[in-house]
């Protein structure tokens, strides 16, 4: 007899929706590779204190949210959520200091 309260999330997975990347499976690599190759280059001219790391951290953000919503949906686990949670959270508290905290001025090109 299985017990009510522990659910088989093997069989649960299988009827969610697998998401819109999920049909160009030959693209998926690629796209990928693209946003994790455009945020290491956002986070390291930020880093370096370059004007254009800004815009490209936020485009990289955005990436990343819009491939989010095209994934699909998934079950997430007691720690992994809230792993997830707090880097969300790390996210946004980044794009508040380097657009709205007095920091920004390090970003302005210096002549």
């Amino acid at each position: 007899m299985t017990n009510p309260i522990y659910a088989n999330y093997d069989v649960l997975e299988g009827k969610l929706h697998q998401g819109y990347l999920s049909f160009i499976k030959e693209y998926n690599n690629i796209i990928l590779s693209i946003y994790t190759i455009l945020t290491f280059v956002a986070m390291s001219l930020m880093y370096f204190l370059k004007s254009i790391g800004r815009p490209l951290y936020l485009l990289s953000m955005i990436l990343g949210y819009v491939l989010l919503v095209l994934d699909g949906d998934g079950i997430y686990y007691g720690l992994t959520s809230l792993i997830n949670d707090f880097m969300v959270f790390l996210e946004f508290f980044i794009l508040y200091l380097i657009y709205l905290s007095p920091f920004k001025k390090e970003f302005e090109i210096k002549t």
